[in-house]
């Protein structure tokens, strides 16, 4: 920001016939103090705003979060809260660990042997429910079976019950 001294702007409103206003700074006048205040404010803004440097052209601007690729999947409750899992292409998520590569305790209510699958396709997340009895839920909606939906960074999912949460990152 740019600081005018105020002999400058005394200077400033004489040559522009605002004499009045500095002989109000000397009588003690509020309202001509204001008015010089104010002046001096303005001008301090144009003159900042005429002089600042303009951001560089054809720098990379940041992109907006959806077009963040997705990388992954966090835990967010249930067995694996605070669990990082990357999905490098794709995981599926159930009880069995003959299908499955993320794996729930076979007492895991809610949780189908083959519960969702999620899928990474080079950026873009999508998750698959599998035909699971309990169902997947994303942004507050029931998937049908087999029918991929698209996650974006910051998505909550969960499987049976908000008990077994998942956010995507």
């Amino acid at each position: 920001m740019i600081f005018i001294p105020l002999s400058l702007v005394m200077y400033l409103m004489v040559l522009f016939g605002l004499g009045g206003v500095i002989a109000g700074i000397s009588e003690g006048e509020p309202i001509v103090v204001f008015a010089g205040l104010l002046l001096a404010a303005g001008g301090s803004v144009w003159i900042y705003f005429k002089h600042r440097t303009p951001p560089a052209k054809g720098g990379a601007d940041p992109q907006p979060v959806a077009q963040i690729p997705a990388q992954g999947i966090i835990g967010t409750g249930g067995e694996f809260l605070h669990n990082r899992i990357p999905v490098p292409d794709r995981i599926r998520i159930g009880r069995d660990p003959r299908q499955c590569q993320l794996i729930f305790g076979k007492m895991a209510a809610g949780i189908s042997s083959l519960h969702c699958e999620v899928v990474n396709r080079g950026g873009t997340m999508q998750l698959i429910d599998r035909g699971s009895k309990y169902g997947t839920i994303v942004r507050s909606n029931k998937l049908e079976a087999n029918v991929p939906v698209d996650l974006r960074p910051g998505d909550d999912f969960y499987l049976g019950s908000k008990r077994n949460s998942f956010r995507v990152y």
